[in-house]
């Protein structure tokens, strides 16, 4: 029995097989089986024709868009948060609400142990 050119240590290494990772199926329930010698010989004579997949436009759209927008810097998290926060704070402020820093007693207070 021929052995696949792309099953090393037992397992297939192609990657768009059913069995990728797994032990080769055979020649014939793999439809990208290729024994080592078939491999060869195509090579040298040029007429080696690798059956690859096409993907899905809408997943490789996908899977490009993750890779060229890397996910936010901790800074940039902690800056965004930031500007939540206060965003939020002016919202509340602007219902009427109190608060110990708005009364003239407890302003310098509040100030002096702020820092």
């Amino acid at each position: 029995m021929d052995k696949c050119y792309y099953e090393d240590f037992g397992s297939c290494t192609f990657k768009y097989s059913a069995c990728f990772r797994n032990s080769c199926e055979g020649k014939g329930s793999c439809k990208y089986f290729v024994s080592e010698n078939d491999y060869f010989l195509g090579m040298m004579n040029g007429t080696l024709k690798e059956e690859i997949p096409q993907e899905d436009a809408a997943e490789h759209r996908r899977r490009v868009e993750s890779i060229l927008k890397p996910e936010k810097s901790k800074k940039q998290q902690k800056y965004e948060a930031r500007k939540a926060a206060e965003k939020e704070k002016e919202e509340n402020s602007s219902l009427g609400g109190f608060s110990l820093a708005d009364d003239p007693a407890f302003k310098a207070f509040l100030e002096k142990n702020k820092k």
